[in-house]
Formats: C-alpha cells, structure tokens, sequence
C-alpha cells in the first residue's frame, strides 16, 4: 500500500492506495525485499529514497476502539537509484523500539490511559518518525 499521511495536531489520518492501482511498478533489488514492486514514481515528482523494515505487535482492546502498536527491530537502507531501478541494502540496524496508542473513542480518556501508561510503566513520551528517522540517519 501507499500512504499518504496527515496531521493536524493530535489527530492524525491517512489515504491508502493499492500498489497494484499504480500504472509505473519496478521491482526493487533487495535481499530483504525480494518480492516487492514499488511505482517508480508517484505524482511524477516522488521517488523512493529510503527502506524501512521493522517487527509490528499489534493489539486492540476488547471493545476494538484503542490500538496499540509496538514497533521494534528497526532496520534502515538507502534506496539507490540507477534509471527506473531500484535497490537497497539494509545498513543500519537500531534498538529502537516505537509504542504507538491510537483509539476512535473519547480523546480525554485517551489522555489519561496514555498518562497511566507512560507513568506506569516508565515510558518517554516524544513525537517519533521512522522515516524523518531514517532520513537523519542514511543521509
């Protein structure tokens, strides 16, 4: 899938488009993504430039309103561009671990479980981006 993701304050939402929808797919050369075809380009402008692999434990509430994901394993590679093909090599590998909470219901009982959470169990609550990550990172 391609995400388009936006923001507006705390409230966050995405469009997701199929890959397949695209009219331009290549393959990637990757040992880590070796079945993966991506657009060469989206919008005519956007290009890939960075790979991002990680481990996603996904749980949700029994009433199915909160999400959590803990994103762990994180692994990062430059996309390498030669024309219309692409490749990339994972280069760095991180501790890093990302615990996201996200919920449909009331945003005043979220804050207060996200509070309890974090006090609990010792947690730093920051804003965090894998690929602005990643970006520092490779470039």
């Amino acid at each position: 899938f391609l995400e388009y993701k936006f923001k507006k304050g705390e409230l966050g939402w995405k469009q997701t488009f199929q890959i397949d929808s695209f009219e331009s797919l290549t393959k990637i050369r990757s040992k880590q993504f070796p079945l993966i075809k991506i657009p060469s380009k989206v919008e005519t402008i956007y290009h890939p430039v960075i790979g991002i692999e990680y481990r996603r434990l996904y749980l949700l509430s029994e009433c199915g309103n909160e999400r959590i994901t803990l994103d762990s394993s994180l692994k990062l590679g430059r996309v390498i561009s030669n024309g219309n093909i692409y490749s990339t090599d994972v280069s760095i590998l991180t501790d890093i671990n990302v615990l996201e909470i996200k919920a449909d219901s009331d945003m005043e009982q979220l804050k207060t479980k996200k509070s309890n959470l974090i006090e609990e169990n010792n947690l730093t609550l920051s804003k965090f981006s894998k690929y602005c990550y990643g970006i520092m990172a490779l470039y």
